[in-house]
C-alpha cells in the first residue's frame, strides 16, 4: 500500500467517524482561514486538509483519484471503464492517476498529514511441548 492509499484509507475512516458521530461542520470563516480555530475533532480537520489538496488538482485528475479511491464497501472503478467514461486510450487515466497522487503525496506531505498507523501483528508462540 502507497503512502497515498494510506492516507485515503485513513481519511475515508475519519470521514465515517465524523459523520456519524454527529461533529459540527466547519464555519465558512475557518474555511477561509484555512485551519479551524477551535476544532472539536481533530478527525475533521484531517478530512478538511485532504479535501483542501485535492481541491489543488485539475478536475480530471480530481474525478480520477475519487474513482479510484472510493469509500469502504465499494470497488475502485476499473481502468477500463475510467478511460471509456472519460473517451481516453486505456493507459492514460492510469499516467493521469500517478501523476495526481505524486502531486498528493507531495501535497500531503508538506501538510504532515499522516497514515492511520498499522497495528503490529502480535505473534502467539505455541506452548513448549514440556509445559
Amino acid at each position: 500500500m502507497s503512502y497515498v492509499d494510506g492516507i485515503f484509507e485513513r481519511y475515508w475512516e475519519e470521514r465515517m467517524a465524523v459523520s456519524s458521530a454527529g461533529s459540527r461542520k466547519l464555519s465558512p470563516r475557518e474555511i477561509q482561514n484555512g485551519r479551524p480555530k477551535s476544532a472539536e475533532d481533530p478527525r475533521l480537520f484531517f478530512c478538511f486538509e485532504v479535501e483542501q489538496a485535492i481541491e489543488n488538482l485539475e478536475a480530471r485528475e480530481r474525478q480520477i483519484v475519487w474513482w479510484r479511491q472510493p469509500p469502504p464497501g465499494s470497488a475502485p472503478m476499473a481502468w477500463r471503464r475510467i478511460s471509456r467514461e472519460l473517451g481516453l486510450s486505456h493507459p492514460i487515466p492510469q499516467r493521469i492517476y500517478r501523476r495526481a497522487a505524486r502531486r498528493l503525496g507531495e501535497e500531503f506531505r508538506l501538510r504532515k498529514l499522516r497514515p492511520k498507523p498499522r497495528p503490529e501483528p502480535i505473534e502467539e508462540t505455541e506452548p513448549s511441548p514440556k509445559e
